[in-house]
């Protein structure tokens, strides 16, 4: 059995389909983000996207589609970013950031990433 902690306890995760459902996407550090961006997408465009690295979990609230934001300014990104590049990408930045694959796949990642950590 693992064990999940995130530092801030009020939410505990932070993205809330109109449902009411947390919906939550796996994806490992190498995996392309186009991707997940699909898979993303299967949930209606949000979700509480987690990178599995060995020794911790990272945390994305992921906007995907016709709901990503414009946050200034878009960063455009290859499209065969692994998920690992994106997570060091998002380490960059403390404000929501809107990356663009081409011109119709855009995504937000709001608050940019938690840092999650697991025990067995």
């Amino acid at each position: 059995m693992k064990t999940v902690a995130r530092r801030s306890a009020v939410e505990p995760l932070p993205v809330v389909a109109q449902d009411g459902t947390r919906p939550i996407v796996v994806a490992l550090p190498d995996d392309d983000l186009t991707v997940v961006f699909e898979r993303v997408a299967a949930f209606g465009g949000r979700a509480n996207v987690f990178v599995a690295f060995p020794d911790w979990l990272a945390l994305i609230e992921l906007t995907a589609g016709t709901g990503a934001q414009e946050a200034s300014p878009v960063q455009p990104i290859h499209e065969a970013i692994s998920m690992a590049m994106y997570v060091e990408f998002l380490k960059l930045h403390d404000s929501p950031v809107t990356v663009t694959l081409s011109a119709s796949e855009r995504a937000t990642a709001r608050h940019g990433l938690h840092q999650v950590a697991y025990a067995f």
